[in-house]
């Protein structure tokens, strides 16, 4: 009798669901879609809480020794002859792990050979005012493996907004070191207004001017000299690592704002800060080696830096860089690199949309393309995208005290 009130009330229980799904598929559909985003959230948190704990058993390996560097030389070890950073243009430069750490440790081997920096260098800073190309990425590679903290300079910073950031820069250094500003030729003329010329003249700043192709001669009391020369004679042997760098507290990079409500403003980011960015984003787009990341942002930029190429040292991927953003070429350059990721602010996906671009490329990309990651997508943007390139298309916010990734 009890037996078969029971299985007569399981009938009936089953019954009302089957009914309320028949009727209410919109709802039923949605409140599982979300149970499933909540589970795979919470299941997200716990591979974090888990690698947080495998990190803390590292401290004695990484804590207050080389910083970011310690990750690099892992990633040159395992993946030494893969691709690392490439430029996206066709017969464009690529140097694989090994490449680009031969290379850094010119730039560092030549930084403190020239230089003369001492002991007291660590966190040092040194502002770069380079182009969008494979160098940039090599060069805070240098400039981190010599304890240094990189300056990464807006190329679109010009007079009072220029000298505001290069006095942020140098100020807190330990001026018994020599400051230095690397510099791209093509961005020789920002140092010709007043302002700017004063600052380095007040810091006694040496420019180091890469892609030099004419003599320079010192101007307005500014000393000028040839990193390309330097370069050429410089050591590819590892340099003398500081092994105190503090992971929580010392600097690698100095970001800034963009100073559309005034002038710009210093954002300091330590080796932790960076490691973070790149291991959150390895966990949460599920980044391997076999992935290539395409990215057009100038690489002053945090979803560039901190996203791009910090997730590339520990995944062993690879960054696909270009000077300036073209929709025109972003299809037939993610198949011609064979990119599997996308990174994006604002408005770009948007502009991707509005280019004429053939079908069968646009189709190709689809077999290639697996995720998107950015921010500031809009909604009508961000389904007609997913539906063209069939990717996934995931995007931090930051809200206090937590960054947040969305997916969909």
């Amino acid at each position: 009798m009890i037996t078969t009130l029971l299985n007569g009330t399981v009938v009936a229980v089953l019954a009302c669901a089957a009914t309320y799904i028949y009727f209410r598929k919109e709802e039923f559909f949605k409140a599982y879609r979300k149970a499933r985003s909540a589970i795979d959230f919470i299941r997200l948190l716990s591979t974090v809480f888990k690698e947080r704990r495998r990190l803390s058993d590292e401290k004695s390996e990484h804590y207050h020794r080389k910083g970011i560097i310690y990750y690099w030389d892992k990633a040159v070890e395992r993946f030494a002859d893969k691709d690392f950073v490439v430029a996206s243009e066709e017969g464009g430069k690529s140097y694989s792990f090994l490449e680009s750490d031969r290379l850094a440790n010119k730039v560092a081997n030549a930084l403190m050979a020239t230089f003369g920096f001492d002991q007291s260098r660590k966190g040092h800073t040194i502002p770069i005012l380079l182009c969008n190309e494979p160098f940039y990425v090599i060069c805070c590679l240098g400039i981190w493996k010599a304890g240094l903290c990189a300056s990464l300079l807006n190329n679109a910073s010009r007079g009072k907004s220029l000298a505001h950031i290069l006095r942020l820069s140098f100020e807190q250094n330990d001026q018994t070191n020599k400051n230095v500003l690397i510099i791209d030729s093509s961005y020789l003329d920002k140092l010709e207004y007043d302002d700017v010329a004063e600052v380095l003249r007040e810091f006694k700043v040496t420019v180091s001017v890469v892609n030099n192709r004419k003599v320079i001669e010192n101007v307005k009391g500014i000393s000028f000299i040839s990193m390309d020369d330097i370069l050429s004679t410089s050591s590819i042997s590892k340099p003398e690592y500081i092994n105190n760098i503090d992971w929580a507290r010392d600097k690698a990079l100095i970001m800034f704002t963009s100073g559309t409500t005034g002038l710009p403003k210093a954002a300091p980011i330590g080796h932790k800060r960076l490691f973070g960015g790149g291991h959150l984003f390895k966990i949460f787009g599920k980044t391997s080696s076999n992935d290539r990341l395409y990215c057009v942002l100038p690489l002053y930029h945090s979803v560039a830096m901190l996203t791009g190429v910090s997730s590339c040292i520990f995944t062993g991927s690879s960054i696909v860089i270009r000077k300036k953003f073209s929709a025109s070429n972003f299809a037939r350059e993610i198949f011609l690199n064979q990119c599997t990721i996308f990174l994006y602010i604002g408005e770009l996906a948007r502009y991707v949309l509005q280019a004429n671009v053939d079908v069968e490329l646009s189709t190709k990309c689809k077999h290639t393309l697996r995720l998107a990651f950015g921010v500031g997508m809009k909604a009508d943007v961000w389904k007609k995208f997913q539906s063209t390139y069939d990717c996934e298309i995931m995007e931090y916010c930051k809200s206090f005290p937590l960054t947040f990734l969305t997916s969909g």
